[in-house]
């Protein structure tokens, strides 16, 4: 309770009591206005949910709680992954830092790769397609609806790009130092349905979820009748977990209803995923499916970017009503090419299931092409 009620109170307490002033003013009371803006503690999200695990794996008894203090605390403030995740289970990481540590030159040079990675990732693609998709979510500014339409595109790569990223230069440091993280993005734009995109983003906070909310749900709520309400919550609360605002309560409903929708339509094959097309007709089925996701995925992601629900609801409006104009060229140009280097980072790892882009078993001057080019690529556009 500690945990999740230093979480509220410094996260939501200024959402809730915004909320209690409106109410009130609606009722003819008038309340003093408290102060709801003030510094939000760094990664407060993230270490409340890692600390949490580790108190329930502890209660559980699924984990033995280190005899050191020192232990627990680096496990509760491991730098890497404090800030943005990936969010770490007990039994993968505590073992990891109470054992001596060794670097190897393969775990070194991996790690080092994973890094150059989420810096292209972070700063080549997100950094760089951030300005324009400011433009394009400016309510003060003129759009097209094409325009619009294209920021949408946008604000899925740089999002992607700022995560992702993030979470390999994360992964890429703590290897340099010989701990192992989870992998936290596989692919996700390549999903063919909306339960493998959500199997393959944040793939950390959606495990931890199924795993400590989802799960006891339904245990408590039992039978095949209650899953899409199980799901619903789970995807409510991740919802709520990522912002406080009701755009983020919107956005957990309205992946909670995806969710639903494609688990009654899918049956017990939801979580099952065909393997990569062979024939013609497999890849139109899953460039169909991948098509589907995607789209589906870019309109949740309007509530993500807009300050409330008026500015989503104008700028999915504006797409349909606003036609096209010239000055839509750039953000078109910008969703092409940046939209084909994160097909050519992210195509080889699906295609071949792994987490970089060129082998482990290639020869050396194909890994010093690759990642020779993508410092490039960091140079030239990390500007």
């Amino acid at each position: 309770m500690i945990n999740v009620g230093m979480l509220g109170y410094f996260k939501y307490r200024g959402f809730f009591m915004e909320n209690v002033e409106a109410l009130a003013a609606q009722m003819g009371w008038h309340l003093t206005a408290m102060e709801r803006h003030f510094i939000l503690p760094a990664g407060i999200s993230f270490y409340t949910f890692q600390g949490l695990s580790y108190l329930i794996d502890v209660d559980g008894g699924s984990q033995k709680p280190p005899d050191r203090l020192w232990d627990f605390a680096l496990f509760h403030a491991y730098f890497p992954q404090l800030v943005a995740g990936p969010i770490e289970r007990t039994p993968n990481l505590l073992p990891q830092l109470m054992r001596q540590r060794t670097l190897t030159p393969e775990r070194f040079w991996s790690g080092l790769q994973l890094v150059i990675i989420g810096y292209v990732k972070k700063v080549a693609i997100a950094d760089a397609i951030a300005p324009i998709t400011a433009d394009a979510f400016n309510p003060g500014l003129t759009h097209s609806g094409v325009g619009l339409l294209l920021g949408i595109y946008l604000f899925a790569l740089q999002i992607y790009g700022d995560f992702s990223g993030y979470s390999d230069i994360a992964r890429g440091c703590s290897r340099l130092m010989g701990v192992e993280l989870m992998i936290n993005f596989r692919q996700p734009y390549f999903s063919r349905n909306i339960t493998e995109f959500w199997e393959r983003w944040h793939i950390s906070l959606s495990s931890w979820l199924r795993d400590y909310l989802f799960v006891p749900l339904c245990r408590i709520f039992r039978g095949k009748k209650w899953i899409p309400f199980n799901l619903f919550v789970t995807m409510l609360v991740s919802g709520i977990w990522h912002g406080a605002s009701w755009n983020f309560v919107f956005w957990g409903m309205v992946l909670g209803i995806l969710l639903v929708i494609h688990k009654l339509w899918a049956g017990p094959k939801a979580g099952k995923h065909p393997h990569r097309p062979h024939t013609l007709r497999a890849w139109a089925v899953q460039l169909a499916g991948m098509f589907l996701t995607f789209h589906a995925v870019c309109l949740t992601l309007v509530f993500v970017k807009t300050r409330n629900l008026t500015e989503a609801w104008n700028h999915v409006a504006g797409i349909f009503t606003k036609g096209f104009s010239t000055a839509d060229t750039i953000p078109a140009v910008y969703f092409a090419f940046y939209g084909l280097v994160v097909v050519l980072l992210d195509f080889p790892c699906w295609w071949n299931d792994r987490e970089r882009p060129v082998a482990d078993d290639a020869p050396s001057w194909q890994r010093g092409l690759v990642f020779g080019c993508l410092l490039l690529l960091l140079t030239y556009l990390g500007r």
